[in-house]
């Protein structure tokens, strides 16, 4: 196969990929947990066909097309890193958020237990 026809091929490939990528889920935001959809975002499927593709190039120079190819899953692994590390940070404020309400009972309970332990004692 001569370098033109080779290339031509090669990048409907990389269109066929982008083409037949999941689109978003379309939900609305009160019925979609915020980190679900980060997660969701992640496009894991697109991911490993972008590397199948570069894996798959058996010529020793790197062309335009494996370049385009990189920079697309470079980009996908950016919105990846991004979108998974948005779902940390919620998941840290929930955690955050659980712990506060414990801690109050904590505090709250500290001087009642001083209290039956002092009533216990004969104080």
């Amino acid at each position: 196969m001569s370098a033109a026809p080779d290339s031509s091929w090669r990048l409907q490939r990389l269109a066929q990929i982008l083409a037949e990528s999941k689109p978003l889920p379309s939900t609305s935001a009160r019925e979609t947990d915020p980190a679900d959809v980060h997660i969701a975002s992640v496009s894991l499927e697109r991911i490993g066909r972008l590397t199948a593709e570069l894996l798959a190039t058996t010529a020793t120079d790197i062309d335009d097309i494996d370049r385009l190819a990189m920079r697309l899953l470079l980009n996908d692994y950016t919105a990846a890193v991004a979108h998974l590390r948005a779902a940390m940070r919620l998941a840290e404020q929930r955690m955050a958020d659980a712990t506060l309400p414990i801690e109050e009972a904590r505090l709250h309970g500290k001087p009642r237990e001083k209290r039956a332990t002092r009533a216990r004692r004969g104080r």
